[in-house]
C-alpha cells in the first residue's frame, strides 16, 4: 500500500453547493479506478456526483453538466483542482494520474482564465484533462482544432468515448492524446463479432504509432475484460470495478482484484 495515506487531504475535502435549475445541489468527488492489463492501478477517473439537497437523489452527470452554465462549471472545476492539489503526494507515491472530464464550453472558458490555466499546469504531473469525442466538431481533422493545442500546452489530454460517432482514425493516430478510451457501445459491438478482438488490437497498434495507449471503457464483467485483454488494450475501466468516495481511496488495492481469475479469451474474438 501507499506510504502516503490519504488522511491528510480527506479532512479538507468538503462538499460544494451549487444552485441550478431552481434547486440546490451538493457535489462530492467520486473516483473510478483504471487498471492496466497487468493488474496495476494506474489512474483514477475523477467525477463529481450532484445530489439534490431536497430529494437526496443523484443526477446523471452527463445531463447535468451539459445544461449547467459555463460559469458554474468553472466553479466546480476550481473545487476539483483544490482537491487534486491535496492529492498530489498520495498520487505521486502510488504513481497514479487522475483524469478529469471537461465540456467544450468549459474548455473555452478555461482558456480565457490565466489563473485557472496556471493551476492546471502546476498539476500536470498527476492531472489529465479528458475530452469526450461527443463534443468535438464532427467532420474535422483533430489536428486542426486550435483549442486542443492550447489545452495540450497545459497538460496531457485523454480522449473519451472513442467510437461514439464524431471521431475517426485520424483522431486515434493524431498523437495529441496520451490515452484514448473506447466507448462502451463500440466495445460491446466488437465483442459479438468474429475478429472483433483483432480489430481492437489493430486500433491499439494504430494508436501506438503516435504514442497513444488504448483504454477499454465500460467493462462490466469478466467476459468483456477477457475480450479486452485479447484485444491487447493497455488498461480497462468500467462498472465491474465500482468507484469510491474520497474517504474510501485508501481501500483501493494496488492491483486489480480478480485478475488472476479472469476467463480465457475465446477463439478469434467471436462471442456471439
Amino acid at each position: 500500500m501507499s506510504l502516503v495515506p490519504p488522511t491528510a487531504f480527506l479532512s479538507a475535502v468538503t462538499p460544494l453547493c451549487v444552485r441550478a435549475f431552481g434547486r440546490e445541489w451538493i457535489f462530492m468527488p467520486w473516483f473510478e479506478p483504471v487498471w492496466r492489463t497487468d493488474g496495476q492501478l494506474i489512474a483514477l477517473d475523477m467525477q463529481s456526483r450532484a445530489t439534490g439537497r431536497d430529494a437526496g437523489k443523484p443526477t446523471l452527470p452527463v445531463w447535468f453538466f451539459a445544461r449547467l452554465p459555463p460559469g458554474e462549471q468553472l466553479r466546480i472545476l476550481r473545487w476539483q483542482l483544490d482537491i487534486l492539489r491535496l492529492m498530489v503526494p498520495w498520487c505521486t507515491s502510488r504513481k497514479i494520474v487522475v483524469g478529469l472530464s471537461i465540456t467544450y464550453p468549459l474548455a473555452m472558458l478555461m482558456l480565457t482564465e490565466p489563473a485557472v490555466q496556471e493551476e492546471i499546469q502546476m498539476l500536470s504531473r498527476i492531472l489529465r484533462l479528458v475530452i469526450s469525442e461527443r463534443f468535438l466538431p464532427p467532420g474535422r481533422e483533430v489536428i486542426s482544432i486550435p483549442f486542443l493545442q492550447s489545452l495540450l500546452a497545459l497538460v496531457p489530454l485523454w480522449l473519451d468515448n472513442f467510437g461514439a460517432g464524431n471521431g475517426g482514425l485520424s483522431w486515434l493516430m493524431s498523437g495529441l492524446f496520451e490515452s484514448v478510451k473506447t466507448d462502451r457501445y463500440l466495445l460491446s459491438e466488437l465483442y459479438v463479432h468474429r475478429g472483433g478482438a483483432r480489430f481492437l488490437a489493430a486500433l491499439g497498434a494504430l494508436a501506438g504509432e503516435g504514442g497513444t495507449q488504448v483504454i477499454a471503457g465500460g467493462i462490466s464483467d469478466a467476459e468483456l475484460m477477457a475480450f479486452s485483454y485479447e484485444g491487447q488494450v493497455t488498461a480497462c475501466q468500467g462498472p465491474k470495478w465500482p468507484g469510491v468516495t474520497a474517504e474510501q481511496l485508501h481501500m483501493l488495492p494496488e492491483r486489480c482484484p480478480g485478475t488472476e481469475d479472469r476467463v480465457s479469451p475465446a477463439t478469434d474474438g467471436h462471442h456471439a
